[in-house]
């Protein structure tokens, strides 16, 4: 089982992003000028963005941030794991080119620390996230395989009441459905 959990991380990604975007309202130099940002953009030889006193670009960005944290809480609280396990290698794979075309020196708009210090959080976010999700697949699989074990033992020593009878039976009427239509996709 995963140190941290899925729900965890994703938790944590959402507060974090909801802070940030609050920081950026209230005091966007605390964010540009963070030196953990400084020194990881330094490294990599990204050109520092500088603050603007007033600049309406920050309530634009915490809106964003925002709402990236919000689109991830409602399947988080709904314990969507199928969404999340779609989405996350996509933001992987998107993340790591915007990485690559900031550190090539693409378009100065793109290449600059702010950028940067986002991708490169989301990839650690992204990757924590992931690695538990399929520890937590792994997990889920192996507790329906017990359960289905446990149903099949009851169903032949004649120990199921009607509802778990029922529910089999829905249950292994599904599963020779899915065998039916993949002989059909593989013809």
């Amino acid at each position: 089982m995963a140190i941290l959990s899925s729900k965890l991380v994703n938790s944590i990604r959402v507060a974090f992003y909801a802070f940030v975007s609050y920081l950026l309202l209230t005091d966007p130099k605390s964010v540009l000028e963070y030196e953990g940002l400084i020194i990881l953009a330094s490294s990599m030889n990204m050109p520092l963005l500088l603050t603007t006193e007033g600049s309406s670009i920050y309530g634009a960005l915490a809106l964003l941030l925002f709402m990236t944290a919000l689109s991830d809480l409602v399947p988080l609280l709904d314990a969507n794991h199928g969404y999340f396990e779609a989405t996350i290698p996509t933001r992987l794979l998107v993340h790591f080119a915007l990485v690559f075309y900031s550190y090539m020196g693409g378009n100065p708009i793109i290449s600059n620390s702010l950028i940067f210090g986002y991708c490169f959080m989301e990839i650690w976010f992204s990757v924590l996230i992931f690695s538990s999700l399929r520890e937590e697949k792994v997990e889920r699989a192996k507790n329906e395989q017990k359960r289905a074990l446990e149903l099949k033992d009851k169903y032949e020593r004649g120990e199921l009441n009607e509802e778990e009878e029922e529910k089999l039976s829905k249950d292994l009427q599904e599963i020779e459905m899915k065998k039916i239509m993949r002989e059909f996709e593989d013809k």
